[in-house]
């Protein structure tokens, strides 16, 4: 099944996790990110298979370890926002 029927919400996720990366690595480090790949990733909404090709174009620019550390990080940074956003949505809230 596919990620944006499963989760309607699956596209501003996508925006966060870009927002965590841009934390990270600027917006200078954006652009470059977004030059070496077909889809621009300056647009409101991106799905998640599109963010998925980040961590290829990571490793391709900084290393293998700098791009895992740095999708790590962006990560962590994405994660907070997206708890706080959608956590009650996704049951994250739950004790259960």
């Amino acid at each position: 099944m596919d990620i944006m029927q499963e989760f309607p919400c699956a596209s501003q996720i996508g925006k966060i996790m870009l927002d965590g990366v841009r934390d990270i690595i600027g917006q200078a480090g954006v652009n470059a990110i977004s030059s070496l790949t077909t889809t621009p990733l300056n647009r409101e909404k991106i799905s998640l298979s599109e963010l998925s090709v980040l961590e290829g174009v990571l490793e391709a620019l900084y290393g293998k370890r700098g791009g895992q550390g740095i999708a790590l990080r962006a990560g962590r940074a994405s994660s907070s926002m997206i708890f706080r956003k959608f956590g009650q949505r996704m049951g994250l809230n739950n004790l259960n």
